[in-house]
């Protein structure tokens, strides 16, 4: 827990959070590194219901807002407390906790805890016998995620379940195939769908929507193929999908 001594001391400091806790959806749990008495794991109804000393907690990461807050609250007509914590998806390093509005699908930053201050005084503690050498190195590994993540591939994908509950999941050797060359960039890592042999459970909703992270696609790649190849029928296939500028695309899977 000490990991969180600065962020818990900011935010008690404070003052006008100090009675909070926040909340989480089950397959969210993985995700979190976060202070084990300050949130509970919840169903979507209880998620979205408007409390005020229990906010939804999401994860802010180079990759954007997860999970997507326009799923559970875009149609709330005023204003909402949320927590975001901002976290490398990539290092894990949590650089601390925003408290924000979330309305007309923008967030509005009322409130900002930093973790960093404790990162460093533990790395000075933990490694005082060599500190500047393994606190450069601490720092460059965060640089180097950031710049690694602008040139990953990233894949949202809006599945339609048809309204039926089941279970879901992704196998490892799923990758992109670029048209042009026949390399392929492999699957990093997933949010809100489980990897071969885990199963995520699909609640009865028609639309169940989940991320795919791989690395990148050569600079001559103009179009590129999705392909999760299993040895079982129904993987999924997206072909000649465009490419662009941003790296992020999103896909419809019917």
């Amino acid at each position: 827990m000490s990991y969180f001594n600065t962020m818990l001391s900011n935010i008690q400091q404070d003052g006008r959070w100090s009675d909070i806790r926040f909340k989480i959806l089950p397959f969210q749990n993985n995700c979190f590194r976060f202070p084990e008495f300050l949130y509970d794991i919840v169903d979507e109804s209880e998620y979205q219901r408007i409390e005020e000393k229990r906010l939804p907690l999401f994860i802010g990461s180079q990759f954007g807002i997860y999970p997507q807050p326009e799923k559970y609250f875009a149609d709330k007509k005023e204003p909402i407390l949320v927590g975001i914590l901002n976290k490398s998806m990539l290092s894990g390093l949590v650089a601390g906790l925003k408290i924000s509005t979330y309305e007309n699908n923008q967030f509005n930053k009322l409130s900002f805890f930093s973790n960093l201050e404790l990162n460093q005084n533990q790395m000075s503690r933990e490694i005082i016998k060599s500190p500047q050498i393994e606190i450069a190195k601490e720092l460059k590994e965060e640089i180097a995620a950031q710049s690694e993540a602008e040139s990953q591939v990233v894949i949202h994908i809006n599945y339609y379940t048809g309204s039926l509950s089941g279970l879901l999941r992704v196998w490892d050797n799923t990758y992109l195939e670029c048209k042009k060359t026949g390399r392929r960039s492999k699957l990093l890592f997933s949010e809100n769908i489980a990897i071969y042999p885990q199963w995520t459970q699909v609640d009865a909703n028609p639309f169940h929507d989940f991320t795919l992270i791989f690395e990148n696609l050569p600079k001559e790649c103009k179009s590129f193929n999705l392909i999760e190849d299993i040895p079982e029928e129904g993987g999924f296939l997206f072909k000649d999908i465009a490419r662009n500028n941003s790296n992020v695309y999103h896909q419809d899977l019917r």
